[in-house]
């Protein structure tokens, strides 16, 4: 307990004040997930239901960015992001981080419009409702449980990554994962009580959401057409 209040709480602002790195954690995992969604929800509802040239095409080379070691994409990002001076921003973590992310979300979801039958958008439209409109109220309501299921992953992808985020931020923005490799230095060896205090509360955010999201999943799931 001791270590968890001098890790996380210290009203001193020392070496091991974390909850900076808490908040920057939350607040980058809470927007990326939402932009993917966001974004991703609408695109994968264009690859399953449209019939856009060369679209397998498309799907697989969505999918070979997946493939691709993260490493490799590092140096350009850096030296982008120093051009554009967002170095040590969160908008642009918040952006990377929905960029890596938002292939795997678009794929995630493609399968789950490919289950939900076609025949609903065409009622839809035949009782007067626009595409958007039978995608936005029919078709969504009927991939919650993709929805809730892309989000979590999408959120623990985020909330993980390390080394990418390492080689965009400095001291102003740093995430968790970041924040915890400073807890071993080569003068005074590693902080092991401090670490543990930091990965147990590094948890928290991530069950609460899951938690959260969970009743959404498992809603969707129990849930059929018929019923509505």
């Amino acid at each position: 307990m001791l270590e968890l209040t001098g890790a996380l709480t210290s009203t001193g602002g020392g070496l091991y004040y974390s909850l900076p790195y808490l908040l920057d954690s939350v607040i980058i995992a809470s927007a990326s997930t939402a932009l993917v969604i966001l974004i991703g929800t609408p695109a994968a509802y264009a690859l399953s239901r449209f019939r856009i040239r060369r679209r397998h095409d498309l799907v697989f080379w969505i999918l070979s960015t997946r493939m691709m070691p993260p490493v490799v994409v590092a140096m350009p990002f850096f030296l982008m992001y120093r051009r554009l001076n967002m170095l040590d921003t969160l908008i642009g973590v918040i952006l990377f981080h929905t960029v890596i992310n938002l292939p795997l979300a678009i794929l995630l979801l493609k399968s789950f419009f490919d289950d939900v039958p076609y025949d609903l958008d065409e009622a839809a439209m035949v009782d007067g409702a626009t595409r958007f409109q039978a995608f936005s109220r029919i078709v969504v309501h009927y991939v919650r449980p993709g929805l809730s299921a892309t989000a979590i992953l999408s959120f623990i992808f985020s909330w993980n990554e390390f080394l990418l985020t390492l080689t965009l931020t400095r001291t102003a923005v740093r995430t968790m994962p970041v924040a915890a490799s400073t807890f071993d230095t080569s003068t005074g060896g590693t902080e092991w009580g401090f670490l543990a205090a930091l990965g147990t509360a590094a948890m928290v955010p991530v069950f609460l959401f899951v938690l959260f999201v969970q009743r959404h999943l498992v809603r969707g799931l129990t849930m059929g057409a018929i019923k509505g």
